[in-house]
């Protein structure tokens, strides 16, 4: 038999089989572009771009609404400049000693008192028996005399101590703390309880303040501010400090502080200048500096920089870079930093 025929064949099928691997080859290098392709994210639009030098973030209604971002305008304010001293809640267990001194020399004046009291009323009648036809000894009437006498002097002692220490409690504390103290006022009761602290303030040396302010404002451990309301001048200074001493007391409820803790206090002392506060709410940090977000245009908004050299209870006081009226973000400002933080990973990646 002649095997001719079966070349063509052999050949026709390794050609079909050739054919189909490069079919194959070709249609597998498609789907695994399309694979890949459907499988790469989507790039979202960057919502940042840089104007004038600032990051300027579009945020449109739709998008403040899903992210619960609320605008809101800077109100004018009028605000006293400030200088900032050195405090410390002072440890009051001299005080509550020395208010136990005061309360027993008053005790022993009292008592002294009482005493002479009887002395005299037993030597009154004593005189009064003896100058009726002697129907009292001489020698009864000079020992109730003498004993009057002893009572009299001991009425003596008893209201020098009592003198020192307030003499002390003057000294130590000045006129004001001293005269709480003689009187058992309630401020002193608040302070034992600890439901009002007591801070030492002390200016840093320098010229003298003529009128110090009625109030100041004292910084909590959590960096809040509260008002304190002015006392006396304090007799002593701060060794530490050597300025002019100042006492305020202030409320202790959610301060954070405890005696012996160094704080921070702002003086309303300089001139009253206007601006805008810009609430404490509305601030997001970044790298140790305070940021608020104000509107340029609709949808359009920038990161501007917060002086935290004026600070108020309700946030801080801005003479310059803002204005009243202007509008801002007051509620959700983190997220647009966040979007300004995404837009920066995306700009790197697309470095690589």
């Amino acid at each position: 038999m002649n095997p001719s025929w079966k070349k063509p064949i052999l050949i026709a099928v390794v050609v079909a089989a050739l054919a189909g691997l490069i079919v194959a080859f070709i249609f597998g290098r498609h789907e695994a572009a399309a694979e890949a392709e459907r499988e790469h994210p989507v790039k979202a639009p960057s919502r940042v771009e840089v104007v004038n030098g600032e990051n300027v973030v579009t945020f449109d209604q739709a998008t403040r609404v899903r992210s619960d971002v609320e605008l809101g305008t800077l109100q004018s304010a009028s605000h006293r400049q400030q200088i900032r001293a050195y405090g410390e809640v002072i440890d009051l267990s001299g005080l509550t000693d020395l208010r136990y001194t005061l309360e027993s020399a008053k005790a022993q004046v009292s008592k002294a008192s009482a005493a002479r009291g009887v002395a005299q009323m037993d030597y009154e009648r004593v005189k009064g028996l003896y100058d009726k036809d002697q129907n009292a000894s001489q020698k009864a009437l000079q020992a109730a005399e003498g004993t009057l006498r002893g009572e009299e002097s001991n009425v003596q002692i008893a209201q020098a101590a009592l003198t020192a220490a307030q003499a002390t409690a003057i000294q130590q504390w000045g006129k004001v703390i001293a005269d709480w103290l003689a009187r058992g006022a309630p401020e002193i009761e608040r302070l034992r309880l600890q439901e009002d602290l007591l801070i030492q303030v002390s200016l840093s040396p320098g010229p003298l303040v003529s009128a110090v302010p009625q109030q100041a404002s004292i910084e909590t451990a959590d960096a809040h501010l509260v008002e304190a309301r002015f006392v006396s001048s304090a007799l002593r200074t701060d060794p530490k400090i050597q300025g002019q001493s100042f006492f305020f007391v202030m409320a202790s409820v959610n301060a954070g502080l405890l005696p012996g803790m160094s704080v921070s206090a702002l003086l309303p002392i300089g001139q009253t200048v206007q601006g805008v506060m810009v609430p404490r709410s509305t601030i997001v940090w970044l790298q140790g500096k305070a940021w608020v977000y104000v509107q340029l245009a609709p949808d359009h908004f920038a990161r501007r920089e917060v002086s935290t050299e004026q600070p108020a209870v309700s946030g801080w006081f801005q003479a310059q870079g803002f204005s009243p009226g202007q509008p801002f973000v007051s509620k959700g400002a983190q997220a647009l930093l966040s979007e300004e933080f995404r837009a920066q990973i995306t700009v790197g990646e697309e470095g690589k």
